[in-house]
């Protein structure tokens, strides 16, 4: 899990984000990015078009060649991070390497613009705010992170289980869990579930988009008998944890039922979030014994 990652990375004293700068297109002082007149014309306008469209989805060169270069060079480890030269014989391979980096507009493209602007200056101080901030609504940042996991992970599968805080793709993650943090608050990705005045019980249910999900919060009390069902499809997964986070009674699951006995008072999350391109139903009840407070 992601989470555990970050936390375990802030134990270790923070994180910096460093890498190779160097990229196989030229820039000139002020960072600006040149194409050189070595290339082909063929290749100059090949390299015309991505700079135009890395213009239009507003990402910082500088950050771009940086993840460009970081996925090249997992593609092709003999190449033990050379950076490629303007001469002919490294032809081919720059054309490679912009492939790759056609792909990754793309993949960038799903990303608002607001974090795509902000790619390349994600810190570990942008996460301590994001927990303070869903914190105080009282959600924990690893139900934020559930959210931003699924899209992340479907772009980039390979990066699973990898330490990639600190390289340029970890900006990608952020970017991911920056959009996710502005859709709880904007009630979109959010919503505290309130029992009515002598129910036991509370149902939600909706659709969701291209990897989409939602938390929802409800107030409980220790000692309460809870039963929770959700009916979805295996490609939906459900996430149930406590107050203080020490207990997780469901995490990234495809199972649809769980019940029990509390053990802590307080806000318990409900993380449902879906793994498809496709819409998907879903369908979640709670029942316990009384009525939260």
């Amino acid at each position: 899990k992601i989470g555990l990652l970050v936390f375990a990375m802030v134990l270790l004293g923070g994180l910096s984000y460093c890498v190779n700068s160097q990229l196989i297109s030229n820039s000139n002082n002020s960072g600006e990015e040149i194409i050189s007149p070595k290339f082909s014309p063929e290749e100059q306008e090949r390299k015309k078009r991505l700079r135009a469209r890395r213009e239009q989805l507003g990402i910082d060169y500088s950050f771009y060649g940086k993840l460009v270069n970081q996925i090249f060079w997992e593609e092709n480890p003999n190449l033990n991070e050379r950076v490629l030269s303007e001469e002919p014989q490294d032809a081919e391979l720059r054309t490679q390497w912009d492939e790759t980096a056609s792909e990754l507009l793309n993949k960038l493209s799903q990303l608002s613009s607001d974090a795509r602007r902000k790619l390349g200056t994600f810190t570990s101080a942008d996460r301590d705010r994001w927990k303070v901030r869903v914190n105080n609504i009282n959600v924990g940042s690893r139900s934020v992170y559930d959210l931003a996991d699924v899209p992340f992970y479907r772009i980039f599968p390979e990066q699973r289980g990898n330490s990639f805080l600190n390289k340029p793709v970890g900006q990608v993650w952020h970017g991911f869990v920056f959009d996710k943090v502005n859709a709880v608050f904007a009630r979109s990705a959010f919503e505290k579930l309130q029992f009515a005045s002598g129910d036991i019980g509370v149902t939600r249910s909706g659709t969701f988009g291209n990897l989409q999900g939602k938390i929802f919060i409800a107030q409980l009390r220790r000692e309460q008998e809870l039963e929770v069902s959700l009916t979805a499809s295996s490609k939906v997964l459900f996430s149930i944890y406590s107050p203080s986070g020490k207990r997780v009674l469901l995490e990234d699951s495809t199972r649809r039922s769980w019940s029990g006995t509390l053990r802590e008072n307080g806000f318990y999350e409900f993380v449902i979030v879906s793994t498809s391109s496709a819409s998907q139903n879903y369908r979640m009840r709670l029942q316990v014994e009384n009525a939260a407070p």
